[in-house]
């Protein structure tokens, strides 16, 4: 009896210490959200509600929480592990493709992660000069930043959706470089929106020499914008490699375009060797020059095409200013002889009131009415109202001066 109940109590003794620490042990609560009041609040592992920021799993979606609440206003991106994801309205959209706008950077975004690195937000200055450069190994970019600061310029980085590594850019290695230079075809997608160039009179191109040739991602932008009749240069980087047929290549992109001399530069080359070429080709030190238009003495406000009819009065004026003697013709527009021929490209056009066309390539017309015929157009009057182009130009005849200023 005596040795049964010693086995009894044994047996207690040894469930007891089992039971007992299990009992002290606390149960472990992962990180979760609880409504509370309206608003939706984080309670750590151990259920405490803390000030926590950042993301957090719950019931199969991931949320935004900005001290220690669901921010369902918040669209930004956010740091999870190694990886930045996109927020949208307080929870991951791992549906979006696109781009995104964080902390004065522009990033893509893939399946609701972002990729590469950012490109820096640009103001547009009012500059009617954009510098556009691809630089991978940080030679090109204190160039271009250099050229831009001579010329008051805007400055645009061209950021590759896929960044490049070392290992891509390892010559003769079968490397990513190699095959793109390989495939005349080949475009590598550029990261974010690129710039409305519309705007700007002056684009130069900056970039490193591969393969004695001009990145592809430069042949990208070239086939995404327009570039007519816009003035273009370009300067590349480069240990020892020349400018070669860089230049030219690119040209064939935009044969639309007024292109300036090219000039290959060592990593480093200083301000005054950039000045001396932007002086060489005319950027640097010269000073904007417009036509003007005056109707019988009094200065008017043009906004002048950009094409060759335009540059081709401009540079006829330059020599020596323009007085046309116009007079009314149909009930609709004023038009006088140039007294000379300019370039045309003449298409079937209706005008309105305002319009400024050439005619027959020896006249030029300007309307309070509207016609349709086979004219090039060289501008139009802004900032006026209708009845104000009419009470200017609805009479017998007025003097029409073009001058350089």
């Amino acid at each position: 009896m005596r040795v049964r109940m010693k086995y009894v109590f044994l047996m207690l003794l040894f469930v007891a210490q089992m039971v007992i620490p299990l009992q002290q042990v606390q149960p472990v609560q992962a990180a979760t959200l609880s409504k509370r009041n309206g608003a939706w609040l984080y309670y750590d592992d151990a259920g405490r509600q803390t000030d926590y920021t950042g993301l957090v799993k719950y019931n199969r979606r991931w949320y935004y929480v900005e001290n220690g609440k669901v921010n369902f206003q918040a669209t930004t991106l956010c740091k999870y592990g190694k990886k930045w994801y996109y927020v949208e309205n307080g929870k991951v959209n791992f549906r979006y493709n696109g781009t995104v706008e964080y902390k004065g950077k522009e990033y893509t975004v893939k399946n609701g992660v972002k990729v590469g690195r950012g490109r820096a937000i640009q103001e547009k200055s009012g500059s009617k000069t954009l510098v556009v450069y691809f630089s991978v190994t940080g030679n090109t970019k204190p160039l271009a930043e250099n050229v831009a600061k001579l010329l008051d310029a805007d400055l645009y980085e061209l950021v590759p959706e896929d960044p490049y590594t070392d290992a891509d850019i390892a010559y003769y290695t079968n490397s990513r470089a190699d095959k793109e230079n390989e495939d005349p075809d080949a475009r590598p997608a550029i990261a974010g929106t690129l710039p409305d160039v519309s705007g700007y009179d002056t684009v130069v191109l900056a970039h490193p020499i591969w393969y004695g040739q001009a990145p592809k991602i430069l042949y990208t932008f070239l086939d995404q914008v327009d570039l007519s009749g816009k003035t273009v240069t370009t300067f590349c980087t480069s240990a020892s490699s020349p400018l070669g047929t860089s230049a030219a290549n690119l040209q064939k992109l935009e044969p639309d375009a007024v292109w300036l001399a090219s000039r290959r530069f060592p990593a480093g080359a200083g301000e005054e060797n950039l000045k001396a070429w932007l002086t060489e080709i005319g950027l640097y030190g010269k000073k904007d020059t417009q036509m003007t238009m005056t109707i019988d003495g009094k200065e008017v406000q043009v906004a002048w095409e950009k094409n060759d009819a335009v540059q081709a009065l401009m540079d006829t004026v330059a020599k020596n200013p323009i007085t046309v003697k116009a007079t009314r013709y149909g009930g609709f527009e004023q038009v006088g002889s140039l007294g000379t021929s300019i370039t045309r490209a003449d298409a079937q056009t209706t005008t309105a009131p305002g319009d400024i066309v050439l005619y027959q390539g020896n006249q030029i017309v300007v309307f309070f009415g509207s016609n349709s015929w086979s004219y090039t157009r060289l501008g139009k009057l802004t900032g006026y109202q209708k009845d104000e182009i009419k009470n200017m130009l609805d009479k017998n005849a007025v003097t029409i001066e073009l001058r350089m200023k």
